[in-house]
């Protein structure tokens, strides 16, 4: 909320927004499930990707089909960016600054 009501408000219009590697700046959209996830998580993702599977299907099945799926990374802060107008430069892994 503080990006949305301070952040984006202050800055100069077409603006390049930097962001480093911090967690907070790094939470995805609609992450893959991971071995952690429950079964039901599992389909549940597919079925909202409508990616088809078997209700039959184990959970290392599901796994699969949901990489061989995998969306593009997304984070939320870079759509809060851009849906601004903002350009969105990410620093790459462990950057040193």
């Amino acid at each position: 909320k503080w990006v949305q009501h301070q952040m984006i408000p202050g800055l100069p219009e077409r603006s390049i927004v930097v962001i480093d590697n911090t967690p907070c700046h790094n939470k995805q959209d609609n992450k893959i499930p991971s071995t952690n996830s429950l079964k039901s998580e599992i389909q549940e993702w597919l079925w909202n990707d409508n990616i088809p599977f078997d209700p039959e299907m184990t959970k290392a099945e599901l796994l699969i089909s949901a990489k061989q799926y995998r969306p593009k990374k997304t984070y939320s802060i870079d759509k809060l960016y851009a849906d601004a107008g903002f350009t969105i430069l990410r620093l790459p892994l462990y950057c040193q600054t």
